[in-house]
């Protein structure tokens, strides 16, 4: 994926999708590591189960500042997240 972005360019939407799956799966394997259930990670999250399910599948939108809190609650470093 070419990480360059010029203002009002549109970035590659299958590479894109396939990073958020890749984020997405990372994620949910950190979380069953922990043995914690979609009802538990919500809840200790603070966002609502179907958000979580979202992200894990691919098709939630993730920002820095929510990535950082994910990673607090699972106690791993931020790049488990966007290994690829």
């Amino acid at each position: 994926m070419n990480s360059t972005y010029i203002k009002g360019q549109v970035p590659d939407k299958p590479a894109w999708k396939k990073f958020r799956r890749k984020v997405g799966a990372n994620l949910e394997a950190c979380r069953k590591a922990q043995g914690l259930s979609l009802e538990e990670f919500a809840e200790l999250f603070g966002y609502h189960l179907i958000h979580i399910l979202n992200l894990e599948r691919g098709k939630g939108k993730v920002d820095l500042p929510m990535v950082f809190h994910l990673t607090r609650v699972l106690k791993i470093p931020t790049d488990m997240i966007f290994r690829v």
